[in-house]
């Protein structure tokens, strides 16, 4: 437990710097929340294509704590945090985190390849899912959704963009239990932290 709260904390001030560096109206109404346990995923059905058209499941990064974005290029909420995910990725990707930013796009890898081009998105690798299963698969409703699974493949905090919502959150501290990330990121109580969720 020690160690994933260091990392959630250094994912946190990545998210910081990230969200600092991006101007703040891109990431309005994103909200965070870990769950009190965590969820298993059918991993092994979330498949996918790589930029070179590799099939893939999400059971490639096991072991890996994994940011996994489902996105859209039509969908402005999505392109505003791309900039924001692909310097978390610069920061943190390794061998321990990945973001993972799967697009649901029907023009698939060619309409995802140009639109990181024409937006200088370059530490972000490209996985597409033109068939949209995932979502089904995942249950989501809508795109931005992110979800951080930990290195067992479980799924333990969920993030939906919600325009109704849209908030600023103006620090970068842990505070009453919650960590907030930069401007408009923000993590809502962690499992075992003093303080209730909002």
């Amino acid at each position: 437990m020690q160690s994933l709260t260091v990392f959630l904390r250094r994912v946190g001030a990545a998210i910081v710097f990230c969200a600092a560096c991006a101007p703040a109206s891109w990431a309005a109404g994103f909200t965070f929340t870990p769950y009190p346990t965590a969820h298993k995923l059918p991993l092994s059905q979330v498949t996918f294509e790589n930029a070179q058209g590799k099939h893939m499941t999400l059971a490639d990064f096991k072991g890996k704590v994994v940011l996994l974005n489902i996105w859209a290029t039509w969908c402005p909420p999505c392109v505003h945090e791309m900039p924001t995910l692909d310097k978390l990725q610069k920061l943190l990707g390794g061998k321990n985190f990945a973001v993972v930013p799967l697009s649901v796009d029907k023009g698939g890898i060619y309409t995802v390849k140009s639109f990181y081009d024409d937006n200088f998105i370059s530490h972000l690798p490209i996985y597409v899912d033109p068939t949209t299963q995932v979502l089904d698969t995942l249950s989501i409703l809508g795109t931005p959704t992110t979800i951080l699974i930990n290195k067992q493949g479980e799924e333990i905090a969920c993030g939906r963009f919600r325009h109704a919502e849209a908030r600023f959150v103006n620090t970068g501290f842990v505070d009453k239990g919650h960590a907030y990330f930069g401007p408009s990121f923000r993590l809502a109580k962690t499992a075992g932290s003093p303080g209730g969720s909002e």
